[in-house]
C-alpha cells in the first residue's frame, strides 16, 4: 500500500504558496487603490500569515501525523512555512519594486519627506535623513527586509500556534498500534 500522506515539506510549501499568493493579491490591491499605509499592510500580513501557519499545522497534524503534534513539530513546521513565504515574498518584492512599480520607492520617500516636514524638522535634518533612508530603499534591500520581517512575524505566530495546536497522541490508540505492530512482526 502506497503512503499518500503529505510530508512536512509538501504541507509547508502548499500553505506558504497559498499565503504568499494572498499577500501578493492584497498588496497589489492596496497599491492600485493608492493605500500606502504601513499599518494596514502589517495587519494584512499578520492575518494571512496566521491563517497559513494555523492551517498548515492542522493539516500536518491531522493528515501526516495521525492527529498528534508536538510543540517542536508545530514550531518547526510553522517556521518552515514562514521561511518559504519569506523567500517567495522577497522575490516578489524585488520584482514589484524593480519592474512592476519602480515609482513605489519614490512614493515612500516622498511620504517620509512630508512626514518630516509636518513634524517641523529643519531642511538640513530632512536632507540627511532622506539620504540615509534612500540608501535602504532599494529593491534588493527591501527584499532582505521582506525575508527578515516574514521570519520575525513567523517566529511569533509559530510559537503561539504550535502551543495551541499541539496535541499529544492518544495513549490508548498508541498502545493498540504497538500491539498491531508487534503481531505483524511476529507473523513475518
Amino acid at each position: 500500500m502506497e503512503n499518500t500522506q503529505p510530508t512536512q515539506m509538501q504541507v509547508s510549501t502548499k500553505y506558504a504558496l497559498i499565503g504568499s499568493l494572498l499577500l501578493i493579491i492584497a498588496g497589489m490591491a492596496l497599491y492600485m487603490m493608492g493605500v500606502m499605509n504601513n499599518t494596514v499592510s502589517n495587519v494584512i500580513n499578520l492575518v494571512v500569515m496566521s491563517i497559513a501557519i494555523v492551517l498548515g499545522l492542522r493539516t500536518y497534524r491531522d493528515e501526516t501525523l495521525g492527529g498528534s503534534l508536538t510543540f517542536g513539530q508545530g514550531f518547526g513546521t510553522g517556521m518552515l512555512i514562514s521561511l518559504i513565504m519569506g523567500v517567495l515574498m522577497a522575490i516578489w518584492t524585488y520584482v514589484f519594486m524593480a519592474f512592476v512599480a519602480p515609482d513605489f520607492i519614490e512614493k515612500i520617500l516622498d511620504m517620509s519627506r512630508e512626514s518630516m516636514i509636518d513634524r517641523g524638522m529643519d531642511d538640513d535634518t530632512i536632507e540627511q535623513a532622506m539620504k540615509q533612508t534612500a540608501a535602504f530603499m532599494t529593491p534588493a534591500m527591501m527584499s532582505v527586509f521582506a525575508v527578515v520581517g516574514t521570519l520575525l512575524f513567523g517566529l511569533v505566530i509559530s510559537l503561539i500556534s504550535a502551543a495551541i495546536i499541539q496535541k499529544k497522541p492518544d495513549p490508548e490508540l498508541q498502545y493498540e498500534e504497538e500491539i498491531l505492530d508487534s503481531t505483524d512482526s511476529e507473523s513475518v
